[in-house]
């Protein structure tokens, strides 16, 4: 019984700082912050992503390249350098080889290959 609370504990700790990371993942983030946001220590956020087969830096790249690759395909006026700066990453080669390692390709690229999207306007 004091096993499944522990199981729950955790789910729902890995569940509060993935919310925490998703609503601020556009400015510097680390563990101590969220883990003060989740009201708990760093160890137990550790333990909590732990628990789900992953880390704290390896759900924060992810949420922030998922956010970058939106803003590359629905914003493409937005230029890349600030694209970096939106997602928290003030040097752009930081980013642009985060983003290598997540999408396989440069944020240019992935932004030219991705082709035209829906400008609002209905053809005919």
């Amino acid at each position: 019984m004091h096993r499944l609370r522990t199981v729950r504990a955790r789910q729902q700790r890995y569940a509060d700082a993935v919310a925490i990371i998703e609503r601020e993942y556009a400015r510097p983030l680390d563990l101590d912050a969220v883990a003060e946001a989740c009201v708990c220590s760093r160890r137990e956020v550790q333990r909590a992503f732990t628990a789900q087969g992953t880390t704290f830096r390896d759900a924060l790249v992810a949420i922030r390249m998922r956010a970058a690759a939106e803003l590359l395909l629905n914003q493409r006026h937005v230029p890349i350098t600030e694209v970096s700066a939106r997602v928290a990453y003030l040097n752009v080669s930081q980013f642009a080889r985060a983003f290598r390692r997540v999408y396989g390709c440069a944020p240019r690229e992935y932004r030219a290959n991705a082709g035209p999207r829906d400008s609002g306007v209905l053809a005919a």
